[in-house]
């Protein structure tokens, strides 16, 4: 265990190609995220100004100066973003109160944030926007194999899938609780 973070749980890893990898979690106090650019050594990032005690949920990196993390914290939702020196908050608050489970970028310009009351927000470069509420379920998780095929699943047996225009649900029981959805083709997916 890491000496930096004794009894803290870990939430999501990502690692890069080059061997770089983030973890985020929720800590006692303060938000948690740690960074291994070497392959051999974790290290505690910097806590950030104005997000203290932040419970991070998920992490997503496209090249080392472009990560996102989603998580929460009273009174709002968290979305940071690291530029490759730093992490800073991305606002303002486009769903107040909504715990975000899951967060994954396509491009830089098009990152998609799915959690609670069946949120999922979309940034589209600029600006953060509602792409769905539907708010009974929770979604547990957001992956997109290309921009026009995407998939959240989460509570009440829900799976749904973009298709480039709207969110529509394509599988449903009413009674599972899907944790995870990947993608290994087009038309070859895994809840």
């Amino acid at each position: 265990p890491l000496s930096l973070v004794p009894d803290v749980n870990l939430n999501s890893v990502f690692c890069l190609p080059n061997s770089e990898c983030w973890a985020v979690g929720d800590p006692s106090s303060g938000e948690l995220i740690l960074r291994n650019s070497s392959g051999a050594t974790w290290n505690r990032q910097t806590a950030i100004a104005g997000i203290p005690d932040v419970i991070l949920h998920s992490v997503f990196c496209l090249t080392t100066s472009d990560c996102w993390a989603v998580g929460n914290v009273s009174g709002g939702e968290v979305i940071i973003h690291w530029n490759g020196s730093a992490w800073s908050r991305v606002g303002p608050s486009a769903a107040p109160d909504v715990n975000l489970n899951s967060i994954f970028c396509i491009v830089a310009n098009d990152c998609w944030a799915a959690g609670a009351s069946g949120t999922i927000i979309h940034w589209n470069g600029k600006s953060r926007s509602h792409s769905i509420e539907t708010g009974g379920e929770i979604c547990n998780d957001i992956y997109f194999f290309t921009a026009t095929n995407g998939f959240v699943a989460g509570s009440n047996g829900q799976i749904r899938r973009w298709n480039g225009v709207a969110w529509s649900t394509i599988y449903t029981t009413g009674t599972q609780i899907w944790q995870e959805v990947q993608a290994i083709s087009n038309g070859d997916g895994l809840v």
